[in-house]
């Protein structure tokens, strides 16, 4: 959406990353430009959902992000020449960039090109009323409701320091971690980044001082504060993209005449978790003798469709399902009430 409304605004809009988003990206009318080295700072290798790990794994799974970790230092010292050669042919006058690649940004700080981060969610900055977005705390004003906050920002902080010790211990085994790839890169470019850095509590929503933030999510949805927020973080509401090409929904795959719910918990991996999957297959079950209805259940995964079995007759289950087709002909949705949803 927000690409959309700067096209129509009057600005060329190019999307720049990895070879794979090319067919989407342009699959929607928008130009795309590949940059090889704008990849993830480290891979996430978890178990399938109701799947147990051994050693075994774990080892696989460490070596393999220890060779990644290990291309990416590799590769680094050509980064500067690519960015050069990136904005030499496009000339942008603004940067936009995911919060999840926001370290990329450093490279391009030395070409003097301003640039902003997005966020889809409410914005991760502590506060006294308002508990993290990963939590499940319902905040209120009470010094009881103010505990629960605490208690939800302490567990949020001591999930980040184990995060922060396996990155420590990975780094003394394979001599890589992520900031040490954005240190290099920092001095490469002249980028100052103890002064600028400023993520927070969580590894993936990366924050740096200088590049203001704009927040996709009306500010109405957000609890009030009691502290206010930076003044480069701006709430300019949602923004999605209406008029976007999806591709056709089967609906010749449920039975003609009843009514459709959609079933969904977004698109983040963690709402899959076993908890999730004993829901939706609650979810399946309550609807499979209802004669006037058809339920289709987004499992998010090939592994979770797996563990769900097979549906009955009125219900289908789908990885992914168009988020325009069918919420228009659902008569009702069930959703865990996420930011995107």
């Amino acid at each position: 959406g927000l690409a959309a409304q700067l096209r129509e605004a009057g600005h060329t809009v190019t999307y720049v990353g990895q070879e794979r988003a090319r067919a989407t990206v342009e699959g929607q009318g928008f130009a795309f430009e590949a940059a090889p080295f704008l990849r993830a700072a480290r891979i996430s290798i978890t178990p399938a959902p109701g799947q147990r790990w051994g050693p075994r794994h774990h080892l696989l799974a460490w070596v393999e992000r220890s060779r990644y970790g290990r291309m990416l230092l590799a590769t680094a010292r050509d980064v500067p020449a690519q960015t050069a050669e990136l904005v030499r042919r496009l000339r942008p006058a603004l940067l936009v960039f995911d919060p999840f690649r926001l370290g990329w940004y450093i490279p391009f700080h030395a070409h003097g090109i301003p640039a902003v981060a997005f966020s889809s969610k409410p914005l991760l900055t502590p506060d006294p009323l308002v508990p993290p977005y990963t939590s499940h705390v319902v905040p209120d004003r009470t010094p009881q409701g103010r505990s629960w906050v605490r208690m939800a920002w302490l567990r949020v902080r001591l999930a980040h320091l184990r995060y922060q010790a396996r990155l420590a211990a990975e780094r003394v085994l394979t001599g890589y971690s992520p900031m040490r790839l954005w240190r290099i890169l920092a001095a490469q470019s002249g980028f100052p980044l103890e002064r600028e850095w400023a993520t927070r509590p969580l590894f993936f929503d990366l924050r740096l001082r200088s590049v203001p933030e704009l927040v996709l999510f009306p500010r109405e949805f957000d609890f009030p504060r009691e502290r206010p927020l930076p003044p480069d973080a701006v709430y300019v509401g949602p923004c999605m993209y209406a008029s976007r090409r999806e591709e056709p929904f089967p609906w010749e795959t449920l039975p003609a005449g009843r009514g459709v719910v959609l079933c969904s918990l977004g698109t983040m991996p963690y709402n899959y978790d076993r908890d999730g999957v004993d829901f939706l297959r609650r979810v399946m079950e309550a609807f499979a003798d209802d004669p006037r209805r058809a339920l289709v259940l987004v499992s998010g995964g090939e592994a979770i469709t797996r563990a769900l079995g097979d549906p009955p007759p009125n219900v289908r289950v789908c990885e992914w399902a168009p988020q325009l087709q069918v919420p228009a002909r659902a008569e009702a949705m069930i959703t865990h009430g996420g930011a995107n949803s």
